[in-house]
Protein backbone atom coordinates (compact mmCIF):
# COMPACT_ATOMS: atom_id res chain seq x y z
CA UNK A 1 0.00 0.00 0.00
CA UNK A 2 1.62 3.33 -0.95
CA UNK A 3 0.43 6.71 1.10
CA UNK A 4 1.85 9.29 -1.12
CA UNK A 5 2.14 12.79 0.61
CA UNK A 6 2.40 16.31 0.05
CA UNK A 7 5.08 18.82 1.44
CA UNK A 8 3.73 18.99 5.00
CA UNK A 9 1.54 16.48 4.89
CA UNK A 10 0.73 13.76 7.29
CA UNK A 11 -0.93 10.68 7.76
CA UNK A 12 -1.80 8.37 10.75
CA UNK A 13 -1.02 4.90 9.64
CA UNK A 14 -3.00 3.15 12.50
CA UNK A 15 -6.14 4.31 10.77
CA UNK A 16 -5.32 3.88 7.36
CA UNK A 17 -4.30 0.15 8.03
CA UNK A 18 -5.68 -1.24 11.51
CA UNK A 19 -3.45 -3.86 13.23
CA UNK A 20 -0.32 -2.44 10.94
CA UNK A 21 2.84 -4.41 12.44
CA UNK A 22 5.67 -3.34 9.93
CA UNK A 23 6.44 -0.06 7.88
CA UNK A 24 8.56 0.07 5.13
CA UNK A 25 10.08 3.92 4.33
CA UNK A 26 11.12 4.73 0.34
CA UNK A 27 12.28 7.94 -0.48
CA UNK A 28 13.07 8.85 -4.63
CA UNK A 29 13.82 11.92 -6.68
CA UNK A 30 15.15 13.62 -9.20
CA UNK A 31 16.12 16.83 -8.81
CA UNK A 32 18.89 19.23 -11.04
CA UNK A 33 21.06 21.87 -9.97
CA UNK A 34 19.94 23.94 -7.04
CA UNK A 35 17.45 22.32 -5.80
CA UNK A 36 17.40 21.61 -1.97
CA UNK A 37 15.75 18.46 -0.62
CA UNK A 38 15.03 17.20 2.27
CA UNK A 39 12.64 14.31 4.07
CA UNK A 40 12.33 13.83 7.80
CA UNK A 41 9.81 11.21 9.79
CA UNK A 42 8.41 10.68 13.11
CA UNK A 43 7.89 7.55 15.09
CA UNK A 44 4.85 7.79 17.73
CA UNK A 45 3.80 5.49 20.07
CA UNK A 46 0.60 3.80 21.72
CA UNK A 47 0.30 7.45 23.76
CA UNK A 48 0.89 9.42 20.73
CA UNK A 49 4.23 10.75 21.89
CA UNK A 50 6.97 10.67 19.89
CA UNK A 51 9.36 7.10 20.64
Amino acid sequence: MGVPLTKGGNVSLSRQVPGLTAVTVGLGWRAGSGCDLDASALLCGASGQGA
